[in-house]
């Protein structure tokens, strides 16, 4: 068997530079290294990123009344089979308040397209907080018709 003698470089262990000439006999001696030409422009074309896509509209801080409605939301009375629907909205410094004020606002809005206090009553509620800190209340009212 035929085997390929080596050397080693060893730095360190036995000095810095005592083995670092030493080379696998069947090789030339290494050269120093070329200095490296700097880096040149690239020719022909190039690759460029796409743009990036512009950022999608912000919403506006304050929306206007319309935009924050109930998707259950109408802007008219709704008369049904035997039922008549109506809508109101009010804004307080309470919840509570706000509520009771849509509530009022609907059954008087039945009475009066009614002729009479409406029978039946059913009622929807939403509310949402408004940025200068009131409430809005937004109410569905559905009374059957007699």
């Amino acid at each position: 068997m035929t085997g390929v003698w080596m050397s080693w470089t060893i730095a360190g262990a036995i000095g810095a530079g005592a083995l670092s000439g030493c080379v696998n006999r069947h090789q030339a001696a290494p050269q120093p290294a070329a200095q490296a030409a700097p880096p040149t422009a690239p020719s022909g074309p190039t690759w460029t990123p796409a743009a990036a896509e512009p950022p999608a509209p912000v919403a506006p801080a304050v929306q206007s009344v319309w935009d924050q409605r109930p998707s259950w939301w109408i802007d008219q009375p709704v008369a049904g089979e035997g039922t008549l629907s109506v809508a109101a909205m009010a804004d307080d410094s309470s919840l509570s308040a706000a509520l009771r004020a849509a509530v009022d606002s609907a059954a008087v809005q039945l009475k009066d397209r009614l002729g009479s206090d409406p029978d039946s009553v059913s009622t929807k509620s939403d509310t949402l907080r408004l940025p200068d800190g009131r409430y809005r209340a937004f109410v569905r009212s559905t009374a059957a018709v007699k």
